[in-house]
């Protein structure tokens, strides 16, 4: 016994197909849902370590004025 419906009723291929596409769809829509949230933890890595590299840059330019006789916000 085959477990496709008969080609011959359109309603019965309907029946079969309907809910294998609305799995399909929720895991799609799971998957993209996912990776959103993956490139959101990125990005707050990529802008964490910006940050960490812009402060090591003041600090130099800091210690490069201060020693060329220039206070930092002259």
């Amino acid at each position: 016994m085959s477990t496709l419906p008969d080609p011959s009723q359109p309603n019965r291929w309907l029946q079969w197909l309907l809910p294998l596409l609305g799995a399909a769809m929720i895991a799609w829509g799971a998957s993209q849902a996912s990776l959103s949230g993956l490139d959101r933890r990125v990005e707050r890595i990529e802008n964490a370590n910006l940050g960490e590299r812009l402060a090591g840059i003041e600090a130099k330019l800091d210690l490069l004025l201060r020693s060329r006789g220039v206070s930092p916000g002259q």
